[in-house]
């Protein structure tokens, strides 16, 4: 079911001045956009491919209150400094995002990174950010191979892709 406030949203959002400049400067991916409506950014997931030649994507569910949004934009340079363009909303079922919000939140893992000795060249990064209030957040980011320890971490990461991608392609 797709959130009928988000259609609302998104048909007011192209008239505001403001929002055409955030859709349209580039930022880096650990700044947060601000813009009236949108509230506070819960999850972000960054997918930045290993070819030049396929486009990197940046999820973020943000909450206003009882109300949940996805955004979607564009990774146009990945490492070191992430940095992204565009920020367009994409309908969704509201209460998949904060379904997916609750379900991080509530995971207990050990933060230590992989530490064996090992270096790639060519490979996926993936980074999975968590925002609270108070300004308090976690950013985890993987290659290819994510450190094991971190496993219900990159499997509930790549269900929230399974999900926005498809629900991107409908929203255009």
């Amino acid at each position: 079911m797709e959130n009928d406030n988000a259609r609302v949203f998104i048909s007011q959002q192209p008239d505001d001045a403001a929002w055409q400049q955030i859709q349209s400067t580039a930022r880096s991916a650990v700044s947060d956009v601000e813009a009236p409506g949108i509230g506070q950014r819960r999850l972000q997931l960054i997918v930045c491919p290993s070819a030049d030649f396929e486009e990197g994507q940046a999820w973020e569910i943000r909450q206003n209150h009882q109300a949940w949004w996805l955004f979607r934009s564009e990774v146009i340079e990945s490492l070191p400094n992430v940095q992204l363009i565009d920020y367009r909303p994409v309908l969704i079922d509201p209460a998949v995002l904060s379904s997916f919000f609750s379900r991080v939140i509530a995971l207990s893992l050990p933060i230590a990174p992989d530490l064996d000795d090992t270096a790639g060249l060519d490979g996926e990064i993936q980074q999975l950010a968590v925002f609270g209030d108070m300004l308090s957040e976690c950013r985890f980011q993987w290659w290819s191979v994510p450190p094991l320890q971190w496993k219900p971490l990159v499997d509930l990461a790549g269900e929230m892709l399974n999900v926005f991608a498809p629900a991107a392609r409908r929203t255009g």
